[in-house]
């Protein structure tokens, strides 16, 4: 089930794919979230949210604390993360 759907066009022109869609039922999205992959750190900063339901504004706030945490940063086209530690 479909939760939330995001387009991510600066993520899709760095790999140039043209616009990237993802689609994460809530397992998914938070096990995306706290692995910080690319994809999801580009949709949460860079990303426009299409349909919510709720669950994205919800897992921002999962993901502005994983951001914290990890102390991910914007570097160049991409990110810097600078601890690989959620405890």
């Amino acid at each position: 089930m479909c939760r939330a759907l995001y387009n991510s066009k600066r993520f899709s022109e760095n790999f140039g794919l043209g616009y990237k869609f993802g689609l994460y039922n809530v397992k998914e999205l938070l096990e995306a979230i706290n692995e910080a992959e690319y994809e999801i750190i580009e949709a949460f900063e860079e990303g426009e949210v299409i349909y919510d339901d709720g669950l994205w504004r919800e897992m921002l706030k999962t993901y502005e604390e994983v951001k914290e945490k990890l102390k991910i940063r914007r570097y160049k086209t991409g990110w810097r993360i600078h601890s690989k530690d959620l405890s």
